[in-house]
Parts: C-alpha cells; sequence; structure tokens
C-alpha cells in the first residue's frame, strides 16, 4: 500500500524509489509556504464599515461554531508586541524604582554631611567603639525627627546611620554596619580641615543649638590634626555658645559641667595654656550647680584670676546656698550629698581650708579684692558670718593692723588675708561688719542658738587651727545655720568693733557669746508676738 503526500509534507516519498543497484540517490526538496506578513494591520482598520442587519447577522452565523456574539471586555485591537514583556517586568521593576529612590535619598544625605569640614554627624572612632560594644540600635532610624535632640546612645546612633546615608538593611547586620562606618570615616577624612578655615569652625559653634550637637562637634574636631588649634583659637566663641545652651538650650546644668570639665582635662590640653575663658565659664558653671568643690580645683587651675563683678556674682551664689530659698532639684540633691558638706565647701571656697587638711587649697580669697570695692568686701563677711565662722572674721578685722601682725602670722598664713588691704575698706571694716552680723541674725535668728555650745569661745590663737575649730563647728552646726528664720534685728553702731576688735581672740569670742546670749531665739520671739489669751 503506497503512501500518498503532497511535495509540501516533509514526511513525502520520493517520485522514484531508488533500486539497490543505483549508485546515485535523488534529493528531497521541502516547499515552504510564505509566512504571513503579521506587520500589516487588519482590514477592520482600513476598510470601509458595513452595516448589516442583526437578521443577515444571525442566518449566517447560525450553526456556525466560530462565530460567537461581540464582547467588548474580550474582543479589541490586539496587543503590542512587547507588551507582555513589559507586563511581566513591571514586578520587577517597581522595587528597583523604591531602591533607587532610597539610595538616591541616601546619598544626598551623606553628601550634605560630607559638604562641611565641621560637622556633628560625622563618624568618630567613639562612634565605632560604640558599635562594637553596645551593638546595633534598636529604634529605625527612618522614623526620627529633623531636629538632633537625641536622648540616648540608641537614637543618637540611629542619627549617625541615618545622616551618613548608610542603608537600611546594613542597619541590622553588625559587619555590614561597622563595614559602611569605616568607609563613611575614610571618605569624610580625606578632606583634613585646616587652621585657615576658623570662620567655618566658628561657624559650625554658634549653630550647635544644644549640648548634643556641641558636644560631637568638638569630639570630632579633636580627632583631626588642627583641631586643638582651632578649639583653642575659637575659645571665646566656645564659651558663649555653651553660655546661651545654658541659658536657653534643653540641656542641664550638670551635663554642661560634665561637658566642660572633660574639655578641660583633656590630653590635648596638657602641657599647654588652657584658654581662661573655659575655665571661667567652668567655675561659673560649677557654682551654679553647687558643686563647690569642682569650683575650688578650677580656681586652682585658672590662668587668670577672677575679678570684679565676677567676684562678687560667685559670693552671690555662695551666701543664697548656705540656706536655699528654693528647695534643690534632683540633680542637685544627687551632687550635694547633704547640708554639712554643702556648708563645709563653702567655707572652703571662701577660705582656702579643708577640714582634717594641713595645706592651703585656692580660694576666693586669693584673688584681688582691691578693685572689686565695699560691696564685694560686706558680701564676703556676710557669709563668713551666717556661716557661724567667727574666728575667721576676728583674723580679717586684725589681717593688716601693724606690720608686726602681719609678719608675726606670716607661719601660720593669715597674711595671706590680704583681701581687706585697700585702706578705704580698712576704714569702714567696723559699718561692714556691724550690717554683715545684721543679715546674718535676720536672716537666721537661730545663729543665736550657737552661742549656748560649750565649745563656742575655744580657741587655739593659731590662725589654721582657729580655722579647724570653725569647720567643726559648722560640722556639727550644719542644721540650725542652714535654716531660714527671718526676723528684724539692729544692730548698735560701733558693736561689731567692739567684739571683733578686741586685741585677743578669746576675749572676742567671750565678748561675742554674751552678745549672742542676750539675744531671743525666733521661737521665743514669736511667743512674746503673740502671747496666749486667758480663759474667762
Amino acid at each position: 500500500m503506497q503512501r500518498l503526500g503532497g511535495p509540501s509534507l516533509s514526511h513525502g516519498l520520493l517520485f522514484k524509489t531508488p533500486t539497490p543497484s543505483t549508485a546515485f540517490q535523488y534529493s528531497t526538496h521541502r516547499l515552504r509556504l510564505p509566512w504571513p506578513n503579521r506587520k500589516d494591520a487588519p482590514l477592520r482598520n482600513h476598510a470601509a464599515p458595513f452595516e448589516a442587519s442583526t437578521l443577515v447577522l444571525d442566518l449566517d452565523a447560525e450553526d456556525n461554531r466560530y462565530v460567537r456574539p461581540y464582547e467588548e471586555d474580550v474582543d479589541g485591537v490586539p496587543t503590542a508586541k512587547l507588551t507582555a514583556k513589559a507586563r511581566a517586568l513591571r514586578a520587577v521593576e517597581e522595587p528597583i524604582a523604591k531602591f533607587e529612590q532610597i539610595a538616591e535619598i541616601h546619598d544626598r544625605d551623606f553628601k550634605n554631611t560630607t559638604g562641611k569640614s565641621f560637622n556633628h554627624w560625622h563618624i568618630s572612632d567613639y562612634d565605632i567603639l560604640s558599635v562594637a560594644l553596645k551593638g546595633l540600635p534598636t529604634s529605625d532610624a527612618e522614623q526620627l525627627p529633623s531636629t538632633d535632640i537625641l536622648s540616648t546612645s540608641g537614637q543618637a546612633t540611629s542619627g549617625i546611620f541615618k545622616w551618613n546615608g548608610i542603608p537600611t538593611r546594613a542597619r541590622h547586620n553588625y559587619s555590614m554596619a561597622i563595614a559602611y562606618m569605616l568607609r563613611r570615616q575614610r571618605v569624610v577624612r580625606r578632606l583634613q580641615p585646616s587652621i585657615c578655615e576658623i570662620a567655618s569652625f566658628r561657624r559650625g559653634l554658634e549653630e550647635s543649638q544644644n549640648l548634643f550637637r556641641l558636644e560631637r562637634f568638638i569630639t570630632n574636631a579633636f580627632q583631626t590634626p588642627q583641631g586643638y588649634r582651632l578649639v583653642q583659637k575659637c575659645s571665646d566663641t566656645l564659651a558663649s555658645t555653651c553660655l546661651k545652651i545654658i541659658q536657653g538650650g534643653p540641656g542641664s546644668p550638670i551635663e554642661m559641667l560634665s561637658f566642660l570639665n572633660n574639655l578641660i582635662m583633656r590630653p590635648e590640653f596638657q602641657g599647654n595654656r588652657i584658654p581662661s575663658s573655659l575655665f571661667r565659664l567652668a567655675h561659673e558653671v560649677a557654682l551654679r550647680c553647687r558643686v563647690f568643690t569642682t569650683a575650688q580645683k578650677h580656681l586652682k587651675t585658672m590662668p587668670n584670676p577672677l575679678f570684679g563683678d565676677r567676684i562678687f556674682a560667685a559670693l552671690q551664689i555662695l551666701e543664697e546656698s548656705i540656706a536655699p530659698v528654693e528647695p534643690e532639684s534632683v540633680e542637685e540633691s544627687r551632687v550635694e550629698r547633704g547640708t554639712a558638706p554643702r556648708l563645709l565647701a563653702i567655707y572652703g571656697l571662701l577660705t582656702g581650708r579643708i577640714l582634717g587638711e594641713e595645706t592651703w587649697q585656692p580660694s576666693l580669697r586669693d584673688m584681688s579684692f582691691k578693685k572689686c570695692g565695699y560691696r564685694t568686701f560686706e558680701l564676703y563677711v556676710t557669709c563668713l558670718a551666717r556661716l557661724g565662722a567667727f574666728r575667721t572674721m576676728w583674723y580679717i578685722w586684725h589681717t593688716h593692723d601693724t606690720e608686726e601682725s602681719a609678719t608675726s602670722d606670716q607661719e601660720d598664713g593669715s597674711s595671706r588675708f590680704d583681701l581687706v588691704s585697700e585702706p578705704i575698706i580698712m576704714k569702714r571694716r567696723g559699718q561692714v561688719f556691724d550690717i554683715a552680723m545684721q543679715k546674718a541674725l535676720s536672716t537666721n535668728r537661730d545663729l543665736t542658738e550657737l552661742a549656748k555650745g560649750p565649745d563656742f569661745a575655744h580657741t587655739a590663737n593659731q590662725f589654721h587651727k582657729d580655722c579647724q575649730l570653725d569647720m567643726e563647728a559648722i560640722f556639727k552646726s550644719a542644721d540650725t545655720i542652714s535654716k531660714r528664720s527671718q526676723a528684724e534685728h539692729s544692730i548698735e553702731i560701733g558693736q561689731a568693733e567692739e567684739i571683733f576688735g578686741k586685741p585677743s581672740i578669746g576675749d572676742a569670742m567671750l565678748a561675742l557669746q554674751s552678745y549672742l546670749s542676750q539675744i531671743p531665739p525666733s521661737h521665743e520671739k514669736h511667743d512674746e508676738a503673740s502671747p496666749p489669751t486667758q480663759n474667762q
């Protein structure tokens, strides 16, 4: 049976079947029909439309399985050639576009950070060490506000990641995060600032509106070769910036004091001249925070002494701290540790004597009082009177009476009281002591109870030993000294000269004890003012 087929079939048989004896074979030729031109537009696009009635269409389509009613959602113009490919790539292009958008944002943030030679968001060695020790932060950096007032180290690290353009996927990978931080740090350090950029450094200090920005700004500056010299040359701008932050910024004085102490004790300043403006500011902040021991240490290393209004302002803070009107804040109570240590620290800052120590410490009496005037000396004596340091007041009175007293007291240190060397002040010392005693007794009438103590009139006739007796009395009577029982009190003119003008300190203390014993305490004064009513 022969198999028939047309010439266009690939499996068609040959016209002649060769015999085995034939030496040659015939080759088959395959005829291919032309492929229809798909690029031509369909006829419905260029042919004239024909309006046929519904009946004709129905009759023509009757019993025809290839004809169906027209559906607008199904029938229409054929899709383009690349539509299917574009539809398949659409699911891939959307995340790619989002990734490129995020990458552009990170690149813009990093360019803004590196655009300035001094920027508080530059990555420092401490930032890398913090991530290496504490790990990655749990907060989301994308949700951080635009401001940089960050309270915790985790939020600070998240801000560093954000403003240095570190990708989000690297913030959840420990090794990748450190690698990105090192890379960003190397890029920034390629452009090291020079000493000629003082103007931009000052501008960066002025733009630091809170302690977080200022601390990071200074820390990053010290990690550059010229950072120490820039800080030294712009110390006045730094001090004014710190003062603005204390007055109107969100930072507390305790945090600012810690920052200033760390700044002064940096190894870059060791052996070099530290700007006096930083010392004065640290001294003032320590006084405001009532950390008097730290204020005394700053006086020891201060290159230029205080003078004028600065001494008067310091004495005002000390006078108010003896018996504070307002209750102490949580931070101050955490630093002070009690009433007696605070009063002893105030006495040490006034006189330079520390309980249990033989060496002299820097104090306000070492400053030059010659140009301070009468009011400053009066406030100084008032502070001693409110502390009950009457033995020290006697030595102030007799400091420069004669040359013999000054030379004889040089061995025990009393000659160091050169604050009353001004002749005008020496002539009015009686009035100064009268006002000081009147203010002290008017503010705290309970000071009269100190005269009832058995050791009130005890003296040693040596300045440093009498100072120790005053400190022991302050320690024992701290609760009484720190009270506020205001009452009107007037002292007779010349009463202080009659007491402290005695040549012997023992006679002066006995006379003072007799005078204070005649003044009724605050509770007796109140009882006399309002006598009880009698029953009728």
